[in-house]
């Protein structure tokens, strides 16, 4: 891995949050199933059994779907009590096929003045031998875009542009997207601290997300989008706490609903959701409510913003955490141990999905210098 020397910028978040000693886990159940029914409007939850949507929508009423029929019914026979129906046939073909690809461009963690590719978590080979969260997780990560919350990595960069420094999406208040990866480090209720937390993203659909937010940005194919990290995590923030003698940044107060979300004060907790239990998108926060920091190696799904910094000679991504919901226990030993039964195929079809383009050295121009053979020895 080769090491990136960079600018560092005056927003990057740096060491702002103390750290905490790692809490105990409540006990809660790990039932999947969530044998939910479909709500009136149509919007089905990811994980309900039979009337799953696994198309994906990002036109504004997020309603249509755009596989063919076959393919939709095919979705249907998919179980809803751990392993999957067919493990020869990708569930997911359907909503691959009609991504339109994205040309892929590099991503670099920005983490002080060293730059790396962005960190990204293997569902697979942590959870190799945990079906049931594995099937989850591939759910969520599939999940249809809605108006009010999108899947970041199945969006549709030419329908998303930039205002006032944020993505909006035919709306002009940021658009509220989702992520899911594995946390590296977390700080949502400290007292005099930004809030932050820090994650490594899902490997399988991270360089299309790098090459969608890079796209509404204006980053050339093949060129580099930095993200802001931390703890060698990739970051999201709440608003910065203000350096000595300037305002706070002022929000409304704002209850959770499921419906719109908001980015916190760096002086409010970030409400966090228990979610490892069956759940339905839309109504997340009739969750248990955590009260306590997801630890080190949880899986979460986190709702949030995507900002740039401009007027600079590289993009710079900042995301602001609005809401995190914990979706699953870190792996075990048992989990990532050694194979117990095979798995399917198709799980190697979803890597890297939806970009054109060969995979990018990560490389910057510095590192691409020749050698100086008049150059002094010292």
């Amino acid at each position: 891995m080769v090491n990136t020397r960079i600018q560092k910028h005056a927003h990057s978040p740096g060491d702002g949050n103390a750290s905490k000693a790692k809490a105990a886990k409540t006990d809660v159940s790990q039932d999947v199933a969530g044998n939910s029914k479909p709500e009136p409007d149509g919007q089905s939850s990811p994980l309900s059994t039979a009337t799953d949507s696994t198309c994906p929508s990002n036109s504004a009423s997020h309603e249509n779907l755009t596989a063919p029929a076959e393919t939709v019914d095919g979705a249907r026979n998919r179980t809803a009590h751990g392993g999957f129906s067919d493990d020869k046939k990708n569930p997911y073909e359907g909503i691959l096929r009609v991504l339109i690809p994205v040309p892929r461009i590099r991503d670099l963690l920005k983490a002080k003045d060293i730059a790396d590719p962005v960190p990204t978590f293997n569902l697979i080979r942590y959870y190799r031998n945990n079906r049931a969260v594995i099937k989850r997780v591939l759910l969520l990560a599939f999940a249809p875009s809605k108006t009010n919350l999108m899947n970041l990595a199945l969006s549709d960069p030419t329908e998303c542009s930039v205002s006032s420094d944020k993505i909006v999406h035919g709306l002009p208040y940021a658009q509220s997207f989702f992520l899911i990866g594995s946390v590296v480090y977390s700080d949502l209720f400290g007292g005099d601290t930004t809030k932050q937390i820090c994650m490594r993203p899902l490997d399988f659909s991270f360089s299309r997300v790098t090459a969608v937010v890079g796209r509404v940005f204006g980053t050339a194919p093949g060129g580099t989008l930095f993200f802001n990290g931390y703890r060698g995590g990739m970051s999201f923030m709440s608003w910065m706490k203000p350096e000595s003698g300037r305002m706070s940044q002022t929000v409304p107060p704002h209850a959770v609903n499921g419906k719109r979300h908001v980015v916190r004060p760096w002086d409010e907790p970030v409400p966090v959701f228990d979610c490892r239990a069956g759940f339905k998108l839309s109504q997340y926060h009739l969750a248990p409510k955590c009260f306590e920091n997801p630890e080190e190696g949880d899986l979460v799904f986190i709702i949030c913003t995507v900002g740039w910094y401009k007027n600079m000679s590289y993009n710079v991504a900042s995301f602001n955490v609005q809401v995190v919901l914990k979706i699953a226990d870190g792996p075990t030993s048992m989990d990532g141990g050694k194979l117990t039964c095979a798995l399917p195929a198709y799980f190697g079809e979803l890597h890297g999905f939806g970009v054109s383009g060969e995979e990018l050295p990560a490389t910057d121009a510095i590192d691409e210098m020749e050698a100086d053979e008049d150059e002094m020895m010292y």
